[in-house]
């Protein structure tokens, strides 16, 4: 009976210590640490614990929470465990919104860029447009090259037509030819005037030489053969003199001609040649004669 009523008594004692296991609190502190164990007793500023390791006293000042039984630990666990999801999603939702950002921050710089060079193609193409107008009415302003323009030109210089109407080798050859030989006729001139000088010297000598005006002034000539030789020597010198005065006088008039004609050709060629479509120059055959053909449309 006596073994029985301890048998009882043992039983009943494992029976409280399950239940108080069963019934074990959990202190979740502050730093993430849980201490299982039972609670003896608490006042306002601490909490003494049993635990496997012995009787624990810990302040409420680094508790940050008490769970009573397992069930509450798991609802913690699940707590926490729905904390660190939503941190989670927090942080995925951050990422989502810092890549949303510099998406839209990058897509403002590109719409930036693309404006500034939509800006930059439109000012080019403005100041193209407005240096064209510029030309344009530079070119409306420019007097019109007409060949009636040339021909004034040449009739003031010659050549000067031909090289205003973009025949420029044949107005600088022709201003050439003309100016040398204006050159040349200036020249031949001189000549010719002073040949003529000349010639008027040998003539005025031979007249104040002369026996006859030495007698019309009252001087008496017994002997006239004394003026023989040198009558003779100044009608050579003035027969002499007379032809080179000819010569230089043909030569200036042949070329005052030839300056003359170059003149009229100089005319003449800015009509004929001008490059238009209004006047046509050709060659016609009639018959056995080489003939040349001139239209001028107006």
């Amino acid at each position: 009976m006596k073994k029985r009523s301890t048998s009882i008594i043992i039983l009943l004692l494992l029976l409280i210590l399950s239940a108080s296991t069963l019934q074990a609190e959990t202190l979740i502190l502050k730093s993430g640490q849980q201490v299982e164990g039972r609670i003896l007793s608490q006042t306002r500023t601490e909490v003494r614990i049993r635990t496997a390791n012995g009787v624990q006293v810990i302040s409420k000042t680094d508790i940050s929470r008490i769970l009573y039984n397992d069930q509450q630990v798991q609802e913690e666990a699940r707590r926490q465990e729905e904390l660190r999801r939503q941190q989670e999603e927090e942080r995925r939702r951050q990422e989502e919104e810092a890549r949303r950002q510099a998406e839209e921050t990058q897509r403002q710089e590109e719409e930036a860029q693309r404006q500034a060079e939509e800006a930059r193609r439109q000012a080019e193409e403005e100041a193209r447009r407005r240096a064209e107008e510029n030309a344009n009415v530079e070119q409306d302003q420019e007097p019109k090259v007409t060949v009636w323009n040339s021909l004034l030109r040449s009739a003031i210089l010659p050549g000067w037509g031909q090289i205003h109407s973009g025949r420029s080798g044949s107005g600088w050859m022709i201003m050439g030819g003309f100016l040398g030989a204006a050159g040349l006729s200036l020249y031949l001139d001189d000549q010719y005037y002073l040949a003529r000088r000349n010639y008027e010297n040998d003539a005025n000598e031979f007249f104040y030489t002369s026996p006859l005006l030495i007698s019309s002034l009252g001087q008496a000539i017994s002997d006239t053969s004394q003026f023989i030789p040198i009558g003779v020597y100044i009608i050579d010198k003035t027969s002499t003199s007379r032809q080179k005065m000819e010569q230089a006088g043909r030569y200036a008039n042949g070329m005052r001609s030839a300056l003359l004609a170059l003149y009229v050709w100089n005319l003449l060629d800015v009509v004929l040649f001008y490059p238009d479509q209004n006047s046509t120059v050709g060659l016609e055959i009639h018959g056995d004669r080489l003939g040349m053909r001139y239209e001028l449309r107006f």
